[in-house]
């Protein structure tokens, strides 16, 4: 199971980093696949990773949006996300992953005004 940790708050952004490292290093056993990293203003995100959907680096989380617009952290299993997708592309949305977490945010992006 993934885990993920975030910072919001006051700090200078050159003291997010440290504190994500060590956030994310004590939940390591939560994704022993790889880590990532988002910083931006008064917040960051660090995600331990268990590879399960799209094993490639491009499933890799935290995950944004083409324009950094949207980003996400998500820690679970779409099990319709296949076909969701398909929804998607027809749509004219497009891809640069196979992971069910990029369909949520593609999701998001286009349903957005009607949550």
């Amino acid at each position: 199971m993934c885990g993920f940790v975030g910072i919001f708050g006051e700090l200078k952004v050159d003291n997010y980093i440290p504190q994500l490292r060590k956030s994310v290093n004590l939940i390591r056993h939560r994704g022993p696949d790889g880590k990532g990293f988002f910083i931006k203003k008064n917040y960051g995100v660090a995600f331990a990773r268990l590879s399960i959907q799209d094993l490639t680096k491009k499933g890799s989380q935290p995950m944004t949006d083409e324009n950094n617009q949207f980003i996400i952290v998500f820690n679970g299993e779409i099990y319709n996300f296949k076909k969701l997708r398909k929804n998607l592309e027809k749509i004219g949305m497009f891809f640069k992953s196979n992971s069910d977490t990029e369909v949520l945010l593609k999701l998001y992006q286009t349903k957005k005004e009607k949550i």
